[in-house]
């Protein structure tokens, strides 16, 4: 009986290691690998520029999972631009660029996360320009649908 209890233990204890062992012996960390986990983008080169707003802040980056929405990672802007890097990536999904309480920038992240934004505060469907990945150029244009979408439900009311 006592043996039987150790061999459960010993089960127990190696069945809960969170340390994947590679081919080579080399330990990985397990969800960073985009391979591993889809849901990780590749590493993450976002630059995003106010184009009428020269603000000096802490940038939140927001992520959303369900109904609940986190802290994913800060970044400083200078003189209305930020620049955000992280060999890592991000998950991908619905990020919120916080600028402050009334500026933020709304992006979906896909896998290729090395993209340029520019955009006016005034008019941010109207003037946004994304260099360097195609998805977020889609993004605008779906934006676009949806605020159309949004004026004919309020003219309909």
């Amino acid at each position: 009986m006592r043996h039987i209890i150790i061999l459960i233990g010993a089960f127990f204890w190696i069945g809960c290691q969170s340390n994947k062992t590679s081919n080579n012996g080399q330990t990985e960390d397990i969800g960073k690998n985009p391979v591993d986990n889809p849901v990780m983008g590749g590493p993450a080169d976002i630059k995003i520029t106010l184009t009428d707003n020269s603000i000096n802040a802490t940038v939140q980056i927001i992520g959303f999972y369900l109904d609940q929405n986190y802290v994913q990672d800060t970044v400083i802007a200078v003189n209305g631009k930020l620049h955000y890097k992280n060999e890592k990536g991000l998950p991908q999904g619905l990020y919120y660029f916080m600028f402050s309480n009334d500026i933020a920038v709304q992006a979906i992240v896909a896998e290729d996360q090395q993209f340029e934004l520019s955009v006016s505060t005034q008019d941010m469907i109207n003037t946004m320009q994304v260099e360097g990945s195609d998805e977020p150029e889609t993004d605008a244009a779906d934006a676009d649908g949806l605020e159309m979408a949004v004026l004919k439900a309020q003219q309909d009311e």
